[in-house]
């Protein structure tokens, strides 16, 4: 896993809530004798619900507390449309928690997150869950993240925040975008080969869209401390490169200079970032065009660990300020959600060989962990009160029962984590009863 810790956004992130959403600011609507095209409902909530209404509300003449106050009825009572999660958002949650992680909820919905998740299975992964009603401000403030880290001890360069908007860019400070690299999720783009067109761009245009001369690569950012490469996409390159896709950036800021360039013939002359930083939104940002995460190349996988190691450190300070509203166009999938789906869906298959790994090098192929021990020490844990304690040594003992509850939902674990957990969990109780 790239982190330990995961603060997750709920709607379009984890749970494709999107079609539910636009369905009852539809309805709500139509209350009102106004049939909205729905594409368009939808794409203003991507940006916000409560400035969709407002949008509506001006443009027909309807008091916005009147439409908010009939969306919020619509949306909170039982969906007509499905609330789904995202294909492999499960094994992604279960894969952080077996790497020794922990997820946390921070949503802006109120306690309907929590019941979608209860109703999907899926409320044992997460540690700690922050809807509405625990009264933090609004992202992009950072209070309730300040919170998380502070009450749980999180290291901020081992936590991600995740969300699909650009409040939660300027919320979790810092974001690292890695594209599907496709055409649907990168409309303003060029497409790449890794064999430049030097003789006929006739022959030679990929998918119609596009042709380069090969790539510029700043060699010296260190970004690249951790991945050898030279100054034109040598070999190493070649699985990433190969069918990828370039972002058009001709309208982005003079002074943001792409560290991997793709090269347009001449007569396109056009600006082209495979790889480039920005300030945006109060955050820090880095964009990646190549699919890193989908490709099987160990050296996406290296490069990958070189961006994040970059990030990390104190060295990643963008100078270049692009302005939100163009990190959108450009990036309309706006897209933790995406990359984060193709993560989820590659991790199923390292979770599924760590499983079987774990298995036979614990106890033999095949055999499934004895968890009665741990069931039984989790037992004993519920039964302890919060009034008996005090608050600090409750929130200690807390941290890990919580954390134990999650992992009991894990079904792929090993008999050694399993009994880890358990005699983890075993001390904390056992610390907490001392200092009654």
């Amino acid at each position: 896993m790239l982190f330990l810790n995961y603060i997750w956004d709920f709607d379009g992130t984890l749970f494709d809530t999107y079609p539910h959403v636009a369905h009852s600011l539809g309805k709500a609507l139509e209350g009102f004798g106004i049939h909205a095209d729905g594409r368009e409902v939808l794409r203003k909530l991507k940006q916000s619900v409560s400035e969709a209404i407002a949008c509506y509300s001006d443009r027909y003449g309807i008091l916005y507390e009147k439409l908010a106050a009939s969306y919020d009825r619509i949306e909170n009572g039982r969906p007509e449309v499905p609330v789904l999660p995202y294909p492999g958002a499960a094994a992604f949650l279960e894969a952080v928690i077996r790497g020794g992680g922990r997820n946390f909820l921070y949503t802006h919905r109120n306690e309907t997150a929590e019941r979608f998740l209860r109703d999907a299975g899926f409320e044992a992964y997460f540690q700690r869950m922050i809807t509405a009603e625990a009264g933090f401000p609004r992202k992009p403030a950072p209070d309730a993240i300040r919170y998380l880290i502070r009450t749980y001890g999180l290291m901020a360069e081992e936590t991600v925040m995740i969300g699909d908007r650009a409040l939660d860019l300027e919320a979790g400070r810092k974001v690292l975008i890695i594209s599907r690299g496709t055409k649907e999720a990168l409309p303003k783009s060029r497409a790449v080969t890794f064999r430049p067109d030097f003789w006929s761009p006739m022959f030679h245009s990929a998918d119609g869209d596009g042709y380069v001369l090969g790539c510029s690569i700043d060699a010296e950012h260190p970004v690249f401390r951790d991945f050898p490469t030279g100054v034109f996409a040598d070999w190493q390159w070649f699985d990433m490169i190969e069918g990828s896709r370039s972002i058009l950036l001709n309208d982005a800021p003079a002074g943001l200079k792409p560290i991997v360039q793709a090269i347009p013939t001449i007569d396109l002359g056009e600006r082209l970032g495979t790889l480039f930083e920005a300030r945006a939104g109060g955050g820090r940002l880095m964009v990646c065009s190549l699919d890193l995460i989908g490709c099987s190349s160990p050296a996406a996988a290296q490069l990958l660990y070189s961006i994040k190691k970059y990030m990390d450190s104190d060295e990643f300070d963008p100078e270049t300020e692009v302005d939100l509203p163009l990190i959108r166009e450009l990036l309309p999938e706006t897209c933790e959600t995406e990359a984060e789906r193709k993560d989820a869906e590659s991790t199923q298959e390292e979770a599924d060989k760590t499983e079987a790994a774990d298995k036979g090098a614990v106890h033999g192929a095949g055999a499934p962990a004895d968890k009665t021990k741990f069931f039984e020490a989790l037992e004993q844990a519920r039964m302890l009160r919060r009034e008996d304690y005090t608050a600090d040594a409750w929130e200690r003992f807390d941290a890990v029962y919580q954390q134990a509850k999650s992992f009991g939902a894990l079904t792929g674990a090993s008999q050694q984590e399993t009994d880890e957990m358990t005699d983890k969990l075993l001390t904390a109780a056992a610390e907490l009863r001392a200092e009654k």
